[in-house]
Order: structure tokens, then sequence, then C-alpha cells
């Protein structure tokens, strides 16, 4: 087959072009690949971290309690009969010895004033013979019978002071009338309620505690209700036998929006560390079965097994494996190996 010298020509200048081509990716190759080029180390990357430090580790228990004033009574009838009079507004404030409502008492009103009276007769004929027994015209057994009569007259009026006041209510200290459980003119039995009387300051907390933690709380104990400060005043250590809790008590002056005859929840302080290394609670990982951490050294990461203490609500003690100063991983150590390099991004360390 005859090919003419330009064809042959270009056909030598397209190969010629192919491995001049080939030849420059091989000593490329070469050169990025050679087992004695070192590669460039990849930038590190920024992790979210804390200084260690000491802390106080605290641990909480999330309890129930009941919200009461400090001051409440509840009045209930002593007498059957109807409710014929109130005095006082609903929500009003009232004094000691305010009469809040009556019964009807027409009878027993009547008898009051007539003891009343026969007692202050009594006195005034006991005064006279006094008086008489200090002359000749007086006699020691008309001075006795007058002083028999008006003991018995004052025991009367007593008595009838007393029924008189089983058909009224009268607040027993200052504060706040509460709502009429009944209307006027509406048939009462014997033990029903009628109204309530209550300071609403202090407020007093009433907290079932387990067992389990009573041996670790007492008077003075630090709680938290609707995010205020207090502490505990009293705490009983026994056991009640139907419920198997112990009780405590707390006084607050006031809680804003807890309304007093409510249930609300306390945080209890049953374990405190003082002044101890602690870390994060989310910064403690497992491996083998065994807690760890990530710390900073130089710049890159290292796993370091860790002892733990008390784990507190947020940060949890570490006894062995971490010291004061030490820079700690935080977030995101779960995507680290030792010899990673790290730059710290510094957070404000956790508390409590």
């Amino acid at each position: 087959m005859n090919v003419s010298f330009k064809t042959w020509m270009q056909r030598f200048q397209r190969k010629e072009t192919l491995y001049f081509a080939l030849g420059i990716g091989i000593a490329l190759g070469i050169f990025w690949f050679w087992p004695g080029k070192e590669q460039p180390a990849p930038p590190p990357k920024a992790y979210e971290s804390v200084r260690l430090g000491p802390q106080d580790v605290v641990k909480t228990v999330s309890l129930p309690c009941f919200v009461r004033p400090d001051k409440h009574t509840t009045f209930t009838a002593l007498k059957a009969g109807f409710l014929k009079v109130i005095h006082v507004q609903e929500g009003e404030p009232v004094t000691a010895g305010q009469i809040l409502a009556e019964m009807e008492n027409d009878a027993y009103q009547k008898s009051y004033e007539y003891h009343k009276n026969k007692v202050e007769l009594y006195e005034k004929a006991y005064a006279r013979q006094q008086k008489l027994s200090k002359t000749k015209a007086g006699s020691s057994k008309a001075l006795e019978t007058a002083g028999h009569n008006l003991l018995k007259a004052q025991i009367d009026f007593e008595e009838s002071r007393q029924d008189l006041d089983e058909r009224r209510f009268i607040a027993p200290f200052d504060g706040i009338c509460g709502v009429f459980l009944k209307k006027l003119g509406q048939p009462i039995s014997e033990g029903d309620a009628v109204v309530s009387v209550s300071d609403p300051t202090p407020l007093r907390l009433q907290i079932p505690v387990p067992v389990s933690i009573l041996e670790k709380v007492g008077k003075g104990s630090p709680i938290v209700c609707a995010g205020i400060a207090g502490t505990l005043s009293a705490v009983q250590k026994t056991a009640d036998p139907e419920t198997g809790m112990g009780f405590a008590t707390a006084t607050y002056e006031s809680l804003p929006n807890i309304v007093p005859g409510t249930h609300t929840m306390v945080q209890l302080e049953v374990e405190r560390r003082k002044s101890v290394v602690s870390i994060p609670r989310q910064a403690v990982f497992l491996k083998e079965g065994k807690p760890h951490a990530i710390k900073i050294v130089d710049g890159k990461a290292q796993e370091t097994p860790v002892v733990l203490g008390l784990e507190g609500d947020t940060l949890v003690e570490i006894k062995e494996g971490l010291k004061s100063d030490d820079i700690l991983v935080i977030l995101g150590q779960e995507n680290l190996n030792t010899g990673d390099p790290v730059t710290p991004l510094f957070k404000e360390a956790a508390s409590r």
C-alpha cells in the first residue's frame, strides 16, 4: 500500500504529540506520589472546648410540692342552720376578730344579751355586799351568796357567748377572705365548709422526700422553686408508714405565678462537691466500657481515660485523668482520634 510522504509525516506528528503528553503525565505522577514526598498536613479543625478549673459539682432532684399560705383556716358549721348575713366581700382584706358572716342566731343573741345583763346586775350586787361587809349592816353569808350568784351568772354568760360564736365566723388573724361556699339563706349542715381566710404571705411549701435521699438533706438544704432560690426550713427524718416518704417544708415570701393551694415542682440539692476538677457531662464518652475524654495537648487531640466522682446535673467530678488548666473538647469529640490536629474554640464553662 503506497503512502505519500505528506501523509506519513502527519501521522508521525500525531503520535509524537501523544507520546509527549503521556510522558508529562507519568513525570507528574512520580513527582507527587513518590514515597519520599511528604504530603501537606490538613488544617486543624476548631472544636468547642473549655479550660478546666475548680468548680462546684451539684446534684439535685426534682420533687413535687404543695403550696399553701403559712396561715390558712377553713370555717365549718358547728351547728345546722342557714346563712343569715355576710359582712365582708370575697377577696376583701380582714382583720383578726372581724365577723365575716353569721348564721341565724336570734334566740342565741337574746340569750347572750340576757346573760350579759345578768352578769352586770350580779357584779353590782356583789360590789354592794363587799362594801356592807365592812360595816355592821353586812354579813359574811350575804357576801358569799352574792359571790356565788355572780360566778354562776358569769358561767352562764360564757356558755351563751360560745353558743353565739358557734354561729358566727370570725377571722382568727389578719388576711384575705376567701370565697363563700354557701349563699345567703342556703341550708347548712353541721360540718359543712362555709368560707376560708388566708394570709398569702409568706407561702409554705410542703415537700414529700423519698427515703433514699432523706439522710442527705436537712434544715438549710438549698432548693429552687419557680426560679427562686430558697432553703428547707424543717425536715422530718422519719418516714410516714403509709406513704413511705419523709417530709420537708420551706417558706417563701412570694412566688410569682404560683397560686396558693396548688402543686408545683422544686429542685432540691442532695449532694455537692466544692471546688473540684469537673467537666461537662457531654464531654465524657465510653471506650471499651470505660469513661474517656479528649484533651488538647500541643494542638493535637489526646484520648484520656478518666475516673469519675459525683455526677451532677451538668458537671461530672473528675478524680483521676485530668487536672486544672487542661483544655478539653466538649462537643464533637466523637469525630476525633488521638493525634488529630485541633484548634480549641473556647466557650464559657458550664456551671452546677
